[in-house]
Order: structure tokens, then C-alpha cells, then sequence
């Protein structure tokens, strides 16, 4: 019924348990951001000049096509 410890030692060390996970937790995240962030600059980066290598292909194409008419 009660989901409480019942000795005092495991009321007084969860938080202390508690802080040093959610510290862990942050790091690990702060670790992965900093490779993450690099990794997805450099892909929006070639994204980017995919895009526009496409973009006047096709812009030339749709010129060439309105001259015509």
C-alpha cells in the first residue's frame, strides 16, 4: 500500500542517486550536441548546394520554355 522506503538510508540517498543520473543524463546529451551539431551543419550545408545546383538546372529549363512560347 505504502510505496515508501521504510528505512531512513534509502530516503536520505535517493536524491543524492537522483542528481548524479540527471548529471550523467546532461553530459551524455552535451556530448552528443557537440557532434551532433557539426554533423547536421555540414549536411544542411550540402543540402543547400544540391538545392541550388538543382534549382538553376531546372530555373534554366522553365526559361528556356517560356522563351518558346
Amino acid at each position: 500500500m505504502n510505496d515508501l522506503p521504510h528505512n531512513r538510508e534509502s530516503v536520505t540517498e535517493e536524491p543524492a542517486v537522483r542528481g548524479r543520473v540527471v548529471r550523467k543524463v546532461v553530459e551524455i546529451a552535451r556530448r552528443e550536441a557537440i557532434v551532433a551539431f557539426p554533423a547536421a551543419k555540414r549536411a544542411a550545408s550540402h543540402a543547400a548546394q544540391v538545392f541550388l545546383k538543382k534549382f538553376s538546372e531546372e530555373y534554366a529549363r522553365e526559361r528556356r520554355k517560356r522563351k518558346r512560347r
